[in-house]
Formats: structure tokens, C-alpha cells, sequence
């Protein structure tokens, strides 16, 4: 499910490269490059020294300040497009990671707000078919990526696929149900989730 190619020599180890040795630095850099030898960034190429210049997919990949690699998390959030949010599941894969029911959703949520609502859905998906179970918010997160699309008939199914899972819908997911069918003029629709949601006191 998540299996991809192993990340690229990370930056911090590139920099060592360039910057040589030395006192402080010399130490950083054979601890960097241990860590890499020993299979924290997963199997792959020997490290090369930079050359000066970044590809494409380099210059986009998020940095983390001072050098130190970002956590799946952290990545994701900064992600631009769904692939880059896919390669980071697809990095912890090929690293032998599991993604959590944390990151899955926000994973979710980030495909959400870049408008990529089919790949929400099948992520959700996913996670379930890989044993990780979706919580309320995970399930929140994919109806407001549906909502935010106009695709309200999704998000009332998922709606109903909560509650056949066994999770509890709450106000938010209630309101973001309602808001979806407001937004594409299904007024009807959004009176009666609001008279569930009060009936289930909500």
C-alpha cells in the first residue's frame, strides 16, 4: 500500500558533504553519515556529494529548519499537490513504518484542503483495508474534503458509513454534512441533518 522508492540523501548530509571537515562539523557529519548506513532513511543508493544543483522535486520538497528532516507529519502538512502528500505515506512505507491513524488523517485532511477529495476517499479507504481504523475525525476530515468539493452525497454516505462502523458522528461532522448541502443548494437535505443532529442531542 504505501511501498515507493526510499527517500534521496537527505539534506543535512549533503550539506556535511559540501561544508568538509573540521572540528564540530566533522563530528556532524560522520554521525549523519552513520545514521544513513545503518538504514534510518532506508535502503538505497550510497550517498554521492552534491553537486550544486537541486532538481525539481528537490527545490519542492519541504526543508525543516537547521537542517533536521521533518517528521511524516510535519511533511505532509507542507505538501503542495496530493502526490507529494502520497509520497510521504509511500516514503514511510519503504522505510518499514506504519502510518498511524494520525497521520492517515492528516493525510486526509491536507488532500482536503488541496481539493483532491478521490484521493481522501481512497485513503480512507485504505487505512481501513491496512487495519488501521478510522476515528471520528478521521471520518470528519474526509466529509469536509467532500464538502469543500460540493460533493455532498459523499459526504452524507460517509456519514452513514460512520455510524455502520460503529462511530459515533458528533456536531462536527453533523455540521460539516449540513454545511456541504447548503453549499450545493440542498436545502431540504441540510433541514433534516439539522433536526438528527438536535434529536440526537448534538
Amino acid at each position: 500500500m504505501f511501498r515507493a522508492r526510499p527517500l534521496a540523501l537527505p539534506t543535512a548530509l549533503r550539506r556535511g558533504l559540501v561544508a568538509g571537515s573540521g572540528g564540530h562539523g566533522a563530528r556532524r557529519w560522520r554521525g549523519l553519515v552513520a545514521r544513513w548506513e545503518s538504514g534510518v532513511t532506508g535502503e538505497g543508493p550510497p550517498p554521492r556529494p552534491a553537486t550544486g544543483r537541486q532538481t525539481s522535486e528537490q527545490r519542492r520538497r519541504p526543508r525543516a529548519s537547521g537542517g533536521q528532516q521533518q517528521s511524516p507529519i510535519q511533511r505532509i502538512k507542507q505538501a503542495r499537490t496530493g502526490q507529494q502528500v502520497q509520497a510521504v505515506l509511500q516514503d514511510m512505507g519503504a522505510r518499514g513504518m506504519r502510518p498511524d491513524v494520525r497521520v492517515c488523517t492528516t493525510a486526509i485532511s491536507q488532500l482536503g484542503r488541496l481539493r483532491q477529495w478521490r484521493q481522501a476517499l481512497v485513503l480512507l479507504e485504505r487505512m481501513q483495508a491496512a487495519g488501521v481504523a478510522p476515528d471520528v475525525v478521521s471520518f470528519n476530515a474526509a466529509m469536509d474534503a467532500c464538502g469543500k468539493a460540493g460533493q455532498w452525497e459523499q459526504a452524507l454516505a460517509l456519514l452513514e458509513e460512520m455510524r455502520a462502523v460503529g462511530v459515533a458522528p458528533d456536531e462536527v461532522a453533523f455540521s460539516t454534512s449540513i454545511n456541504g448541502c447548503g453549499k450545493a443548494g440542498q436545502g431540504e437535505q441540510a433541514v433534516a441533518l439539522l433536526e438528527e443532529m438536535r434529536a440526537a442531542g448534538e
